[in-house]
């Protein structure tokens, strides 16, 4: 009961600040010049973390999921060409996260490209593999800034169903950053939760048929620790915009037990307030949304076996990957 009077008369304070200086920077902006811009840029970026230490009082999801849907909607909407929204939403990610980090996020999980986006327009797909490459370098280009806050990146999907010169860049990404031990920003590219699924009962299937694992080894917690996010927790929330109202295929076993929350915001418009209601609606709903604790494995010499073995294939793809990254950017500057 103190929490959620906690919460309650957190929410309009908060909301209303933001409101009110947002509105001032965004008003005044477009009539100072540039240094009053920058200092009032500062005075919303100071209020922005004072509503981040206040939320903090009260519970925040260890891991947070995006559904970042609306770009090609944003785009229409502003008529320029989709590939230009998907841009946007790219950009948007990257404030996004710096929001994370101030409220204390320690994951957070983005669904960039389902395998069911490989059914649209060929020039949207290579469109989007194009931009997706572009980020990803840029993300190499701010490598300093990446173990400065100490960020693990990781990809989820089919990777071999990507471009080859996206795959280089990915695994470049993933390589160097496999040591950071902060936040973690897991990207999932080419990717369906039903596919994860398959993939992880072949794995187990295989196993058993090797004898590397006996049939009485499979268990729920078995079958969720061959996933991709066998190191993460379970999202505690998962936030879609545009209005759309389902999963669509996304992380479909991970989120049993988490809080969902839909905004009708368009992904390239969602805004600090639209972060802080999500959180807030978490809070209010803490008690009912809380994570049920995960059985842990029984001890296993041949689990752990298996389970290391699986850790290892992945980093060795991304390693496998990074080094052919190196020799491509070698080979191209020589």
């Amino acid at each position: 009961q103190h929490h959620t009077s906690h919460v309650t008369h957190t929410i309009k304070p908060i909301k209303a600040s933001v409101d009110i200086v947002g509105g001032v920077v965004h008003d005044s902006c477009l009539e100072m010049d540039g240094l009053w811009q920058n200092t009032l840029n500062r005075v919303l970026r100071l209020s922005q973390q004072l509503c981040a230490h206040v939320l903090r009082a009260g519970p925040i999801p260890r891991h947070v999921a995006f559904i970042m849907d609306g770009n090609r909607r944003f785009a229409r909407k502003m008529d320029v060409e989709t590939v230009q929204g998907h841009a946007l939403g790219f950009d948007k990610l990257k404030e996004t996260l710096e929001w994370c980090l101030d409220f204390g996020v320690e994951v957070v999980t983005v669904y960039a490209f389902s395998r069911e986006n490989f059914k649209r327009t060929p020039a949207e797909v290579e469109g989007l593999m194009t931009l997706a490459e572009r980020k990803f370098r840029h993300l190499l280009d701010e490598t300093d800034l990446i173990h400065k806050n100490n960020v693990q990146i990781q990809v989820f999907g089919d990777v071999h169903s990507l471009p080859p010169s996206l795959q280089r860049v990915i695994g470049k990404a993933v390589h160097i950053t496999r040591h950071n031990t902060g936040a973690m920003l897991n990207v999932c590219f080419s990717y369906t939760s039903r596919h994860e699924m398959t993939m992880a009962a072949n794995r187990l299937v295989q196993a058993v048929q090797d004898g590397q694992l006996v049939p009485e080894d499979i268990s729920e917690q078995l079958l969720e620790r061959s996933f991709y996010t066998a190191e993460c927790p379970s999202p505690g929330l998962v936030i879609r915009s545009s209005g759309e109202i389902r999963l669509s295929d996304f992380l479909l076993w991970q989120s049993g037990w988490s809080q969902l929350v839909f905004t009708p915001t368009l992904w390239p418009e969602f805004s600090y307030v639209d972060m802080l209601k999500c959180l807030l609606q978490f809070q209010l709903g803490f008690v009912e949304t809380e994570m049920v604790p995960q059985e842990p494995l029984a001890p296993s010499p041949q689990i752990d076996e298996y389970l290391e073995q699986l850790r290892l294939e992945r980093a060795n793809l991304f390693a496998e990957l990074a080094d052919q990254y190196d020799a491509q950017e070698s080979s191209a500057s020589s």
